[in-house]
């Protein structure tokens, strides 16, 4: 398991994974949401309302915020809104998910967790999973419960345990999920 990193995205380009991937932000928009644009491979990719804003110690002043975690030559962004699967090898083909996130929520509960088996990564958050090839490829994103807590890995399937205590898995293969 390896929990995502913290990544502080200022108004200057900041290099996310080494020169693969560049990223620099817009300026803050509605609802305090910042526009960013990220460059690999010299094509520019523009995520409107992409990350949100936190406190920076350093700078004295609010700055854009992501977090980013790396695997096996992809490097993954995870947005307010958005995951972004780069590929360091070819960054400029760039897989862009919608997470099961919306405005309205309370981020100060969003969390995540990458978990590995084999050759698929699976990007556990509050409200779903998503399982993404080492090819870069997203395999298939269902949605899951805020509530739903990540137990164990067991014989190819994530298990989870429920809010009364009940649990289920997701089929690592498909995505399927069944009573345990």
């Amino acid at each position: 398991m390896m929990a995502l990193e913290d990544k502080v995205v200022g108004g200057e380009a900041t290099s996310l994974c080494g020169d693969a991937v560049l990223a620099r932000s817009v300026g803050a928009g509605r609802r305090g949401l910042v526009d960013i644009i990220f460059v690999a491979a010299d094509k520019e990719i523009d995520v409107k309302e992409f990350a949100g804003l936190r406190f920076d110690s350093s700078s004295g002043g609010m700055m854009p915020f992501v977090e980013t975690g790396s695997w096996r030559g992809l490097l993954l962004v995870v947005g307010v809104r958005e995951l972004l699967v780069f590929s360091v090898s070819s960054p400029a083909n760039v897989e862009i998910l919608r997470l099961y996130r919306s405005l309205d929520d309370d981020s100060g509960f969003y969390s995540g967790l990458m978990v590995e088996v084999g050759d698929v990564l699976f990007f556990i958050y509050e409200g779903g999973v998503v399982a993404i090839h080492s090819t870069g490829s997203v395999l298939w994103h269902r949605q899951k419960f805020w509530d739903d807590v990540f137990v164990r890995i067991d014989d190819e399937k994530l298990i989870f345990m429920k809010e009364g205590g009940a649990t289920f898995s997701i089929s690592c293969a498909d995505g399927a999920e069944a009573e345990v």
